[in-house]
């Protein structure tokens, strides 16, 4: 293959790189500027992997959330876009254990199977009970540890 055709197929494949890295939804009509924001979770002084993370406020137009990594921390988005708005937030954690998968053996008599396991207290899902408090500012680190206890 010659040169300049190895040269127009390089920069040909990293101009598609690039638009499909850089092609993120747009911003609806009214879309506050979010600043970033990560939530650490752990459950009995361990990183909690896998943990549903909601920031719950009632004038929240555009709920932002995220899930845990194998370090406990969510890096909160809110619809796709990296951080959250500035406000007060209750903060919501969900985590659940699925039941192992349905054997060609296993009894299919029209029972209900086993459901998902809630892992954590219930009152960490609900706005109404959860202890968890967080505050979004434009200035600072925002980010936010937790015990899930």
């Amino acid at each position: 293959m010659q040169y300049e055709t190895r040269l127009a197929l390089l920069a040909l494949g990293a101009l598609l790189l690039c638009i499909i890295g850089c092609n993120r939804p747009e911003r609806p009509d009214g879309f506050p500027v979010l600043y970033p924001c990560e939530v650490a979770i752990t459950l009995d002084g361990v990183p909690l992997e896998g943990a549903n993370v909601k920031l719950n406020s009632p004038d929240a137009r555009w709920p932002p959330g995220g899930i845990t990594n194998a370090q406990g921390v969510a890096r909160i988005n809110t619809y796709s876009h990296p951080g959250a708005p500035a406000g007060e937030y209750k903060v919501l954690v969900s985590k659940y254990e699925l039941p192992e998968a349905i054997g060609d053996n296993d009894d299919h008599s029209g029972q209900d199977g086993p459901s998902a396991k809630l892992l954590l207290q219930e009152k960490f899902r609900s706005p109404d009970t959860t202890p968890l408090r967080c505050s979004v500012t434009k200035a600072g680190s925002n980010k936010f540890e937790f015990s899930v206890e």
